[in-house]
């Protein structure tokens, strides 16, 4: 049944793209809501890629600015779901989540978006090819706030965050503890 769910939800987004300037804001908007609900449906019966649309969708629907049905909770949610699901493109798209500065404030998931970040680094992710090479300069700066906070997070874990340095000498070396 999922795979039917993820099927309408892309003839409505193939449908939205082909016409979408066609569209009233409201008729847009219901049937991006329409598709999020297809993708819903098959996401909660366990298919990963309309888990990772979904987030998508939660985030950046693409037809309307802003997204009406911007939910960063839920855009979490649904990264997460995937990404525990082995989708590599969620555990990149996750890792950026959990980096973001929200409020002056990176959300205290600094190892955990390191950790997503290195195997989606290993799986060939491109978006984790880059943003692997950007965070592991900004570990090597001294004066980096992403260095800084990440060094306080490893204070607070067993033995200074020993058993992630060891599985990360890559994380390790750029912060001199090698």
């Amino acid at each position: 049944m999922n795979n039917e769910f993820f099927n309408l939800s892309k003839v409505i987004s193939d449908f939205l793209y082909d016409n979408y300037r066609l569209l009233s804001y409201s008729q847009a908007k219901r049937l991006l809501k329409l598709q999020m609900e297809f993708l819903e449906s098959a996401a909660k019966e366990g298919d990963v890629q309309a888990q990772f649309d979904l987030a998508l969708m939660y985030k950046d629907c693409g037809y309307l600015t802003p997204n009406p049905y911007h939910n960063r909770n839920k855009v979490i949610k649904w990264f997460r779901i995937a990404s525990k699901n082995g989708n590599s493109d969620a555990k990149a798209n996750l890792s950026v989540e959990y980096l973001s500065n929200y409020d002056g404030n990176i959300n205290g998931n600094i190892v955990r978006a390191l950790d997503l970040l290195k195997d989606a680094y290993n799986k060939g992710n491109g978006l984790a090819i880059l943003n692997y090479k950007i965070n592991l300069k900004e570990l090597k700066n001294r004066k980096s706030e992403l260095r800084q906070q990440l060094l306080v997070e490893l204070s607070k874990l067993p033995n200074n965050g020993e058993i992630f340095l060891k599985k990360h000498p890559d994380f390790a070396l750029a912060l001199g503890k090698r």
